[in-house]
């Protein structure tokens, strides 16, 4: 099961090892983290060739404008979960929307770094990720306001218009009636702080995976005492958390893993596919009782599960003792026992997904096989 990074292009067969901790696993978070972006800069070039016909005076705009910035800065901007969105969900209108909006993200960039608004018809804007503010004052000058980051990347959004546009269901609250909130500067602050708290035992590999799979997390708060994470295929990348003031360390830092893990699986799936599409997952009827929660799941949603609550084990079992609340971690790891002991692998469609039911059985045996000191 170890990935072989510079001969084959990643699959699910990886998973296991890349969600494993240990002081090797860094190198094939980024070895997965350049091929899926090889992947877009490819994607992104074979539409701009067809465009090209439609749009050539679009295409040479996107072309000269993106190419004033050096790899590192067009790798950021091509990683924003909405730049990524238009590239595997097609969500444009026509082939000269989708490279407007695209321009859209690069017009913004490109103001931050020049301190010019000449080319914008607006006098403020966010960026499209919630990295920063900038806006325009009377006399010429700017104001630059940029949400704070963690670990210097992934991008901890409290504040910004793209953060303001997500409700309720986004944020995946409990009671949809009772509107998710911003924070205030003051809470934000002490949040941070919690943050740094949460996250500051983990082991540099859980490092590694947060930032090569996390672009940004956007932050809300809801009047229900209860916490939610999430994140879709369709915006890799982007992280939403509810209530991050009443989790508990250990939990948080839980959630952050949860998510980043999806980002692992999205990305894989976006390279060798290896579970049921969005259009098969929209359309099923077909649903499974989760053996970790009880909810009812689709193949999709399940496959997915079953990676997730192992990345999960693995974090929980090197990091048993560097949290207060080793009850809440033992708590934990026995659900994940208890669940992977329950799993059918039956329901698992290894006819189709071969490999992605080969990979499951490995993390069931290695799961269930675990004895506790």
């Amino acid at each position: 099961m170890n990935p072989q990074v510079q001969e084959h292009t990643f699959s699910i067969a990886d998973a296991p090892q890349l969600l494993q901790v240990n002081d090797q696993v860094a190198e094939q978070h980024l070895a997965l983290k350049r091929q899926f972006m090889e992947l877009v800069r490819s994607k992104v070039q074979e539409f701009l060739t067809l465009a090209g016909e439609e749009s050539p005076e679009l295409v040479a705009e996107f072309e000269e404008k993106l190419n004033g910035f050096s790899a590192a800065e067009q790798e950021h901007m091509m990683s924003i979960p909405a730049f990524l969105g238009q590239v595997f969900r097609n969500k444009a209108r026509s082939a000269a929307d989708k490279i407007r909006f695209w321009l859209e993200i690069i017009d913004r960039h490109i103001a931050l770094r020049d301190r010019d608004f000449s080319h914008l018809e607006y006098p403020a804007f966010w960026t499209l990720d919630g990295a920063a503010f900038m806006r325009k004052q009377e006399d010429g000058d700017h104001v630059v306001f940029e949400n704070p980051k963690l670990y210097d990347k992934i991008i901890l959004d409290f504040f910004s218009a793209v953060n303001a546009t997500l409700g309720s269901e986004d944020y995946l609250s409990i009671d949809n009636e009772h509107e998710v909130q911003d924070y205030s500067f003051e809470e934000a602050e002490e949040l941070m702080d919690f943050l740094d708290q949460c996250l500051e035992p983990i082991h540099p590999s859980i490092e590694s995976l947060l930032t090569n799979f996390s672009h940004v997390v956007h932050f809300r708060k809801s009047p229900v005492q209860s916490t939610s994470s999430s994140t879709n295929g369709g915006f890799i990348g982007r992280i939403l958390i509810c209530n991050a003031q009443l989790y508990q360390p250990e939990l948080f830092a839980e959630a952050m893993v949860h998510e980043a893990t999806h980002g692992v699986l999205f990305m894989i799936n976006e390279l060798n596919q290896w579970m049921p599409g969005t259009k098969e997952h929209n359309a099923t009827h077909h649903h499974i009782p989760s053996p970790w929660t009880g909810n009812l799941l689709t193949p999709r949603n399940l496959f997915q599960a079953c990676f997730v609550w192992y990345g999960l084990f693995e974090f929980f079992q090197s990091h048993f003792n560097l949290y207060p609340n080793t009850k809440v971690i033992r708590d934990r790891m026995e659900l994940i026992q208890k669940g992977f002991r329950n799993l059918p692998l039956e329901t698992l469609l290894p006819e189709r997904f071969p490999e992605t039911a080969s990979a499951i059985e490995f993390m069931k045996t290695r799961v269930t096989g675990f004895q506790f000191a």
